[in-house]
């Protein structure tokens, strides 16, 4: 929406229709200390607004665009040719609307793609309903505990151990208004008995040359066509467990498998398919990435390498267990 100056006989206008005598009567409430008594120290002046434009344009000159030069992401990520359809489609003011849309007669096209996603999830995950209109994850996570509590009306939730703490932090802040009782536990980074159980159930199941998979395609009916590739982020939380097991080596053996994976300027995608040889889904994905990092961390701690290094730079499991217990 474009800013429309008032003239001074609308200003005025305006004033006495609420009774106040200037601009200033509006901020009475102000302190004094509050008000500024001139320019701002080290704020350049106003200025018109094609001078902005111009200065603005000079400072987005200097930046050096993808488009403008070679570059060799790779995995389909390089220069694409957008048609001018594009832009045209874009600008329709179906879709070009507030971001929230508070008024569906002027936000149908907003509306119709979040229904259009809220579908492809509902299908992807099995559910009945999707919601894709909230803000974040925190957000999420008190909507749910929300509309749980409208529906069972009880007031108390338990949450996952594992859930990020700004999550619960988000959701007993909100449950301070409204009543509930949030029980959240601190994770226990350990293993226990039952582990070694669900475990060894994932290798015999979900584990595809190697790597594992989401879920057996074949056997879950989810009207989604069999065979997908296996989730780089799955396997490498695999790997952080076979270090909580003590099964180090075959831990190594998995993450250097993985980082093998990556491509010529060392990025992975989502999915790896075994059968063709190749990265597919999201590229890059940031997940697959932080869950690199993270196992990187875990066995760089675990295994000590300069201590190894120092002494047996081959060291078997036994002889890297035996300096951990020291």
């Amino acid at each position: 929406m474009r800013y429309l100056p008032l003239t001074p006989a609308d200003r005025a206008a305006m004033l006495a229709r609420i009774g106040a005598d200037d601009i200033d009567a509006l901020f009475a409430d102000v302190p004094a200390t509050a008000l500024l008594a001139g320019p701002v120290a080290g704020l350049a002046p106003h200025a018109s607004e094609m001078a902005v434009e111009r200065h603005m344009a000079r400072l987005a000159g200097q930046n050096l665009t993808a488009g403008a030069v070679p570059f060799f992401l790779g995995a389909g990520a390089y220069r694409h040719h957008i048609p001018a359809s594009v832009d045209h489609l874009i600008q329709r003011g179906e879709f070009l609307t507030a971001y929230t849309p508070y008024q569906p007669e002027i936000a149908q096209g907003t509306l119709q793609v979040l229904f259009e996603f809220q579908t492809q999830v509902a299908r992807l995950f099995g559910t009945d309903i999707a919601n894709a209109s909230m803000y974040d994850g925190s957000t999420a996570c008190w909507e749910a505990i929300a509309m749980a509590g409208r529906v069972t009306r009880r007031k108390k939730a338990v949450l996952a151990a594992g859930l990020h703490p700004h999550y619960v932090s988000t959701a007993q802040t909100m449950a301070r208004f409204t009543g509930d009782a949030i029980l959240a536990a601190t994770p226990l980074l350990a293993a226990d008995a039952g582990d070694a159980a669900t475990i060894a159930a994932i290798e015999r199941r979900l584990i595809r040359d190697g790597l594992v998979i989401r879920y057996s395609t074949e056997e879950v009916k989810d009207a989604l066509p069999p065979g997908e590739g296996a989730f780089l982020a799955c396997s490498f939380w695999l790997v952080d467990v076979y270090i909580l097991q003590g099964r180090f080596e075959e831990a190594e053996n998995l993450f250097r498998r993985l980082v093998g994976l990556c491509n010529e300027v060392g990025l992975l995608s989502e999915e790896y398919d075994s059968s063709s040889k190749r990265l597919v889904g999201n590229f890059p994905q940031a997940f697959s990435h932080m869950a690199l990092v993270n196992s990187a961390y875990n066995l760089t701690r675990v295994r000590k390498p300069l201590l190894q290094r120092a002494q047996d730079e081959h060291a078997p499991p036994a002889a890297v267990r035996e300096k951990i217990s020291s």
